[in-house]
């Protein structure tokens, strides 16, 4: 949820924590001033807009050498990520704009000096439409900066889940790269042994020459995916704002933690559109929206008042002018601001839909993730149990090295796929988070 206060002309937006205090999965956003920096909290580390928006920077208590933990790369991101810098330069557009909706109309002043037996006259002209209507122009503008602080708060969002996902990425891209080098060494074993076994005569040199060309390829293939991995962390590396500069990147890749579904799809459906920065700020330029067909209703009586001091006859308060709405009655901009509030009423439930429609797919890819994450398992387990078999069994001699093989490239693929169906499972549980608008399942 987004708050935001005003003390005299200045303003302050806060971006309350999301759910419960535990939004941006574990970051919640707090005390964002738009002149001067944006305080995101993750971990027990302060962070914000980096001081420089050009040079890269680490927030508080991350870095310094030290390994990259995923949270610890989130806030690094919310810290400098470029997009969040260049939305938190739209939130010192919508403050300027408050402040212009707060000022009033400077008084128009006209003195006559006197001249052939007139006396000094002075006549003051002043607005007072605009002492009327300036606290529904500042509403306005306000409940408008409110709407952009909500948008930047979903950005916040969708950068910490782009970050989830990649560090998914470098998960699967370095689980595969060690299974293939584990399997690259046990098919160099494997032929070494088809050589012995084609050399004694006991197997056909062309069964030795397949061995060999398999352990071959599987160690092109951990070359590949070397590559992969690098790849991966140059990602993580442009969400991080570390592209143009930086130290060099090191990450620290932990197993990832059991965690169940919190609630029902209608549960998370109903927190999610409570939650959500987006369809916060949907409401909120609903009641903009309002504002704004207020005032122009308002705008229709243009009055000005003067006070005129001549001579001798002192001070003299009266109205100079005064608008007749005879032929023209602001119906354009009373259509224009109506127009805005049905679109911007549209607009919510397009929004609130579109959300909807995102927690539940995000929950059934989940459950689905799960599902086949879990269902590796067992198969590399028997994966394993049988490869052992294999090789005691071609040890004792009573299977040809082809064979183990053959067991060896299987189990290197049922590996691989287990390590993507984890990647496949972190990457939704980010998008959940995100499609809720903050942890679920901690």
């Amino acid at each position: 949820m987004v708050q935001t206060k005003a003390a005299g002309f200045p303003l302050m937006l806060r971006m309350a924590a999301v759910a419960g205090g535990v939004a941006l999965a574990g970051v919640s956003c707090r005390g964002v001033d738009p002149a001067v920096a944006d305080r995101v909290a993750a971990g027990g580390y302060e962070a914000g807009s980096r001081p420089d928006a050009l040079v890269f920077s680490w927030p508080d208590g991350v870095g310094g050498g030290k390994p990259l933990g995923e949270e610890e790369a989130v806030v690094t991101a919310l810290w400098n990520h470029p997009g969040l810098q260049m939305a938190l330069a739209e939130l010192g557009v919508s403050r300027a704009e408050v402040i212009r909706a707060g000022q009033l109309t400077n008084p128009t002043l006209s003195v006559f000096m006197p001249s052939n037996g007139r006396a000094l006259e002075v006549i003051s002209r002043l607005p007072l439409e605009a002492l009327v209507l300036r606290p529904g122009r500042r509403r306005a503008a306000m409940l408008e900066a409110e709407v952009t602080a909500g948008k930047l708060m979903q950005q916040a969002l969708d950068v910490v889940r782009d970050v989830r996902v990649a560090w998914a990425g470098i998960e699967v891209a370095d689980a595969r790269r060690e299974v293939s080098e584990e399997s690259g060494r046990l098919m160099g074993e494997l032929a070494g042994l088809a050589r012995k076994r084609a050399g004694a005569g006991e197997m056909s040199v062309l069964e030795a020459e397949q061995a060999e060309a398999e352990a071959h390829a599987v160690v092109q293939e951990a070359t590949r995916l070397e590559g992969e991995a690098r790849l991966a962390r140059e990602r993580l590396r442009g969400l991080l704002g570390m592209n143009a500069g930086g130290a060099p990147l090191e990450v620290r890749v932990t197993e990832m933690r059991s965690r169940e579904m919190p609630g029902s799809e209608g549960e998370l459906v109903a927190r999610g559109l409570a939650v959500r920065p987006d369809v916060r700020a949907a409401e909120l330029a609903v009641v903009a929206a309002g504002a704004r067909a207020k005032l122009a209703r308002a705008e229709i009586l243009m009055v000005a008042a003067t006070g005129h001091y001549r001579g001798e006859e002192g001070l003299q308060p009266g109205i100079d002018s005064m608008s007749l709405p005879l032929w023209q009655r602001n119906d354009g901009a009373r259509a224009a601001a109506a127009a805005q509030l049905e679109k911007a009423r549209r607009g919510l439930n397009l929004i609130r839909e579109q959300a909807a429609g995102e927690i539940r797919a995000a929950r059934v890819r989940v459950e689905q993730a799960r599902a086949v994450h879990a269902g590796w398992g067992p198969v590399v387990r028997e994966m394993e149990t049988v490869l052992a078999r294999t090789r005691r069994a071609v040890e004792l001699g009573d299977a040809l090295p082809s064979v183990a093989v053959e067991v060896a490239r299987r189990l290197n693929e049922t590996r691989g796929r287990a390590a993507e169906s984890e990647g496949r499972l972190r990457e939704a549980w980010a998008e959940l988070e995100r499609a809720t608008g903050g942890r679920v399942g901690a």
